[in-house]
């Protein structure tokens, strides 16, 4: 978009993402109405218009054909290499990227055809090709309601309920093949005609069901009342059953689309906006700094919700005090789910933290331990050597000991000399 897209960026979220929208829907209108344009001339083609198909083969020659080819040619390469350069960013699977997709086959059909007018082979299959791709077409265009307020209700909820039934119109397809092959059991060889059979089982689906079908015919039956039961049963399943359920869960399903209608929109054009800001070069994403960061915020109001995936359908109707119940009920079980890895992640570093602090601290103890036991044997050590040092007697206690010793003696023997004198002497 080159230097719209400069004059674009600065604007609001909200315009934004619908200028982008519309800048995408214009470039499309152009290729399917230059495609259009190609489509009518191959229509009122005189050969063709004339009903002779077998000309078809000299279209290539005609200059205003081959100008609207080259044009369609030129709009889809430039779009081509656009959808080349937005490969390398990632995208969610939405109704958006399914538009990308459907906007595909689109250049594919167109680059068919241009080769089958080009070559002048299979000419035939031209006017059938083009028709196929003017559906694509306005099936592109419509996915373009998405993101605006007016049609996203009607464009999504046509979406959801295709992707909601699926299964149930497989359940369906499953039926009405088993009883096609009852019939086939039930009707003689002679009138064994796949295609009236198959043709009035089909119609039955459609609520026309003529009982005339197996009351005047009971010659092309083998067993004729068994059959007209059996049909019956088939005709109250696929009328009555099968029919209620699936308008129920259309209406369902349209009810919830209409009911988050503003959400949805707001969630796709914020989609809209990651991309376009992934897709953005290096160099003008520096000049818009507004718009860089890791985190998109979605504000919603907080408008009267009645039912839906936001409230448990045994609850009762919220008022407008409580509008946020389930909004908030939603944002926690989505933060809790978003946050729970990178919470188990830290606990996991955490707890490895800790158990190397625990081997840390038990070869801490046992290095004190080992301290504690030497310090306790140097000091039993200093005690044994003070203990003998305080039992060995100084030098001059001993001598006075023995000068004590000695006087004792001398006492002693000079009383025994005293007791051997006779007693007239004393």
């Amino acid at each position: 978009y080159g230097p719209v897209l400069g004059s674009v960026l600065p604007l609001p979220a909200d315009n934004f993402g619908r200028v982008m929208v519309y800048l995408g829907a214009a470039v499309q209108l152009q290729f399917a109405a230059v495609f259009l344009t190609f489509f009518l001339l191959v229509l009122n083609y005189p050969p063709l218009a004339n009903g002779a198909e077998e000309d078809l083969h000299a279209m290539n020659r005609m200059p205003v054909i081959q100008g609207t080819l080259c044009v369609a040619m030129v709009l889809s390469s430039s779009m081509l290499i656009e959808r080349i350069q937005e490969a390398r960013v990632p995208q969610l699977g939405t109704w958006v990227s399914f538009g990308r997709h459907l906007e595909l086959c689109c250049h594919a059909m167109v680059w068919t055809v241009t080769a089958i007018v080009w070559v002048g082979k299979a000419t035939d299959l031209v006017p059938a090709l083009s028709g196929l791709t003017m559906l694509l077409f306005v099936a592109r265009l419509t996915l373009f309601g998405l993101i605006t307020e007016k049609l996203s209700t009607a464009v999504l909820a046509l979406l959801e309920i295709l992707s909601d039934s699926r299964y149930f119109f497989l359940l369906i397809a499953l039926v009405y093949g088993g009883f096609a092959l009852a019939v086939a059991g039930l009707r003689h060889q002679t009138d064994h005609n796949t295609a009236i059979y198959t043709t009035q089982l089909f119609t039955v689906l459609l609520g026309d069901f003529q009982s005339s079908q197996l009351t005047d015919e009971r010659d092309v039956w083998r067993f004729p009342d068994f059959s007209l039961v059996l049909l019956s049963i088939y005709a109250m399943l696929m009328l009555i059953v099968f029919m209620n359920l699936l308008i129920a869960t259309m209406n369902d399903t349209y009810d919830r689309v209409k009911e988050f209608r503003e959400v949805e929109v707001m969630r796709l054009r914020s989609h809209m906006m990651v991309f376009v800001k992934d897709f953005i070069k290096h160099n003008p994403r520096k000049k818009l700094k507004h718009l860089n960061g890791d985190v998109l915020h979605l504000l919603l109001r907080p408008e009267e919700v009645k039912s839906g995936r936001w409230l448990s359908q045994s609850a009762a109707e919220p008022s407008e005090y409580s509008a946020w119940a389930g909004r908030i009920t939603y944002m926690r079980s989505t933060i809790v789910r978003e946050v729970e890895a990178v919470v188990r992640t830290q606990a996991d570093k955490a707890s490895e933290q800790l158990d190397a602090i625990d081997n840390r601290l038990g070869k801490v103890e046992a290095s004190a331990t080992a301290a504690s036991a030497a310090a306790a044997a140097a000091s039993a050590a200093a005690a044994a050597v003070a203990a003998a040092a305080a039992a060995a007697p100084p030098v001059k206690q001993v001598e006075q000991m023995a000068a004590l010793e000695s006087r004792i003696n001398e006492m002693q023997r000079g009383l025994e000399a005293l007791l051997a004198r006779p007693n007239g002497s004393m």
